[in-house]
Formats: C-alpha cells, sequence, structure tokens
C-alpha cells in the first residue's frame, strides 16, 4: 500500500478533523466529525503519531519508515481506543442538571405563579441621614408564598452601594389568602446622595407559559426617597436678646429695682371701662330689638298655638276609652314642649326636679305633682263615667292656663 492509500485509510478509519493540541503546537488532534471531541478515544501521542505520518508522506527521507509510523499508530489504537465515551454535549447536561427547566442564573427567588407584582412600600418617604430605613419588598399573586427566598439586597451591586444591611432582618410576612409575602428589611443609607431606593429585577416561574418564556422577569419599580442633613449635635444657635435699654443697665449695691417700669394707664380709663361695658351690653339689646321686634311675640304665639292644641286634646278626652293615660300624656307633652325636655322624660319625679329650677309657685308645683300622680295610678283603673272624668280635664285645663301665665 503506498504512503498516500496509508494516509487515506488512517483520514478514513479516525474519520476526524485535525486540530492543535493543547500539549503541543506541533501536534493535531483528530475532531470527529459527529461533533465530539476526540481527547477520550486518542491521546497525543497517538495523535502525534498520525501527524507526524502526516509529515513523513512529505518528507523524502522519512518515506520509507512511514509505513511503519502507520503500523504502530493502528497497534496502539486498540489500547487507547477505548477509553471514555465522547463528551457531546457535557456541559449543556451539567448546565441543566444545576439549573433545572432553564430557569435564570440571577434574580430568580422560587416564586411561581402567573401575572406575579413586586413593589416597594417606605415607612416614611425621607429619612435622617445615620437613621435606619424599613423599605418592604411586597411580592403578590404568587402561589408558593412560604417558599419564596428572601433577595439579598448584600449581593446586588445597586442597593450596595446605597444603603447598609442592618442586622436583624424583620422575618417576612406570609399571606397564604391572597397568595402575598413581604419582606421588610432594614437599611441605612450611606449619603445624603441616595436619592431612592432602586428598582429590583425579579424572575417567576410561570407553569402555564409556552417553553423558553416560563420565567418571565417583572420589577419592583424604583421609590423616590430623601435623605435629610442629621440633627446637629450643638442645638440650635443662641439668639440675641432684644429688650428694652434699662434691661441692661447694671445696679450697684442691693437698691430694689422695680419689676414693673414705664407709664401707668390713666385712671379714667378704668372708670370708662366700667361704664361703658354695660351702656354697649345695654344698647346692643335695644338695638337688636329694633332689628326684630317680633321676637318676643313670635316666642309668646309659639306657647299660646301650643297650649292651644293641648287644649284641644283635652277636650276630645271624653270620647277616649284610655282618658287617664290621654291626660297624663297630654300634660307632659305640654311642659316638654315648653321647657324643651327630651322626650324620655316622662315621669313626674323627672319632671318635677327639671320645673323646680323655672320659678314655679311651689303650689302650682304641688298641685301639679299630684295630678300627674293621680293620672298614672288611674290608668289601669275601669273606664270612668262622665261625671268622673270631667272634673279632671277642667282641672288640668286651669293647670295649662296658671302655666303660662308665667
Amino acid at each position: 500500500m503506498g504512503q498516500s492509500a496509508w494516509t487515506c485509510a488512517i483520514g478514513e478509519a479516525s474519520a476526524c478533523l485535525y486540530y492543535t493540541c493543547p500539549r503541543s503546537e506541533s501536534s493535531m488532534i483528530p475532531t470527529c466529525l459527529d461533533g465530539s471531541y476526540s481527547a477520550g478515544r486518542l491521546s497525543c501521542l497517538s495523535a502525534s503519531l498520525a501527524s507526524a505520518r502526516c509529515y513523513a508522506s512529505q518528507s523524502k527521507g522519512l518515506r520509507q519508515i512511514s509505513p511503519l509510523f502507520s503500523l504502530l499508530f493502528l497497534s496502539l489504537w486498540p489500547v487507547v481506543g477505548h477509553g471514555p465515551e465522547p463528551v457531546r454535549g457535557e456541559a449543556y447536561a451539567q448546565e441543566a442538571s444545576s439549573n433545572p427547566l432553564g430557569q435564570p442564573t440571577e434574580h430568580y427567588y422560587g416564586a411561581w405563579g402567573a401575572g406575579v407584582r413586586v413593589h416597594w412600600e417606605l415607612e416614611r418617604d425621607s429619612v435622617k441621614e445615620g437613621e435606619v430605613l424599613l423599605a418592604t419588598l411586597v411580592v403578590e399573586r404568587v402561589r408558593n408564598p412560604q417558599q419564596v427566598q428572601r433577595p439579598d439586597l448584600r449581593k446586588l451591586e445597586v442597593f450596595a452601594r446605597q444603603f447598609e444591611w442592618i442586622e436583624p432582618q424583620p422575618p417576612p410576612e406570609v399571606d397564604l389568602t391572597s397568595g402575598q409575602v413581604r419582606f421588610p428589611y432594614r437599611l441605612r443609607p450611606r449619603h445624603r446622595g441616595v436619592t431612592e431606593v432602586p428598582p429590583l429585577l425579579f424572575h417567576y416561574f410561570n407553569p402555564s407559559a409556552p417553553e423558553g418564556r416560563q420565567y418571565p422577569l417583572t420589577t419592583a419599580p424604583a421609590v423616590t426617597l430623601r435623605v435629610l442633613p442629621a440633627p446637629s449635635s450643638e442645638g440650635p444657635s443662641a439668639l440675641p436678646l432684644q429688650a428694652e435699654e434699662f434691661w441692661f443697665q447694671l445696679v450697684d449695691g442691693d437698691r430694689y429695682v422695680p419689676p414693673s417700669v414705664g407709664k401707668k394707664p390713666f385712671a379714667g380709663l378704668w372708670l370708662a371701662s366700667l361704664v361703658l361695658g354695660p351702656l354697649a351690653a345695654w344698647s346692643w339689646y335695644r338695638l337688636w330689638r329694633w332689628w326684630f321686634p317680633d321676637a318676643q311675640r313670635l316666642a309668646r304665639l309659639q306657647r299660646s298655638r301650643l297650649a292651644r292644641n293641648v287644649v284641644r286634646q283635652l277636650e276630645r278626652i271624653r270620647k277616649s276609652s284610655q282618658p287617664w293615660q290621654a291626660l297624663h300624656t297630654a300634660v307632659v307633652y305640654y311642659i316638654q314642649k315648653r321647657w324643651n325636655l327630651p322626650p324620655g322624660w316622662a315621669t313626674p319625679a323627672e319632671l318635677m326636679a327639671v320645673l323646680r329650677d323655672q320659678n314655679i309657685p311651689g303650689s302650682l308645683l304641688s298641685r301639679l305633682e299630684h295630678l300627674l300622680q293621680e293620672w298614672e295610678r288611674r290608668r289601669f283603673a275601669p273606664q270612668p263615667t262622665p261625671s268622673q272624668i270631667e272634673p279632671e280635664i277642667q282641672a288640668a285645663i286651669e293647670l295649662l292656663l296658671r302655666l303660662e301665665e308665667l
């Protein structure tokens, strides 16, 4: 077999392409046409022998011994040719095993759901320099709120440059009903140049999305923050004392200085205030009566209308099936409306407690109290005759007329 045939036989047997061996630039390692690296099938020694056979075909001095190199290569092939399997796709397999379902390697915190939303909540929009701020990351519409991991802001450069991580951090708050988890953070701005809480990228897994789009990205928008200057430890600056000149005059010895210095008010001013005060009040009363001349008459008319209505009710009691109850109710209604009492005040004791302060004569009060107690006692008595009820009606009317004269 000629040297060209040997070379072709070796090339066809290995079905490989050649590339430079990483151990030596002069050696060539075959790369199989099926895409797998032949490092597991051929050692650098076998590759060097194959390369040497090719060089021998081009060198005139080595043409005679080129078959020996080929026989040596074929004899070593069974020994080195049954190594481990090709490493085709090995890197992808390792990545798939450590990264299931092709999930993102950054900004993924184990959240599952559809339409997951995240946002920041601050306890206040301004913080003084050196104070701690409570910022809460709210994750909503997740199906596994208990498995969502807290984002470590210390590992995010945009947060680490602007905020200090203050321990201890509050625990997360999980709401299984609404699918919400809240991660509170205790942060301290590093300087007054901090103007916001930065946005946070957040990947989540959506099992209902088509393949290749199962890890959408949502973002917690940035929130504006103001860092105010720290309060000064020296306190507010002193203000100059402003007062009259005599307050700054030094006094020698124990001489007494009266506290009230200045002109005393004119004596006639006191007299004028004593006289003009009551005069002004009386003048205002007369002016009010001139502006509203009918005010007192309208008040009397209103009371008279109330009395006329109650008297009409008393006159209709003769036909009532419960005359004692009607008498008691009519007189109590008049007293409540006349002296603006609440509707619940209906017992004789309650009414007498109020009427004793209204400048009503004692005899009239005693008469009123006696009639009310008597009517209340007879409420459950048998039906009276007209001759029995008529004196009581007249007594009630007379009582109302005497009250109207007050």
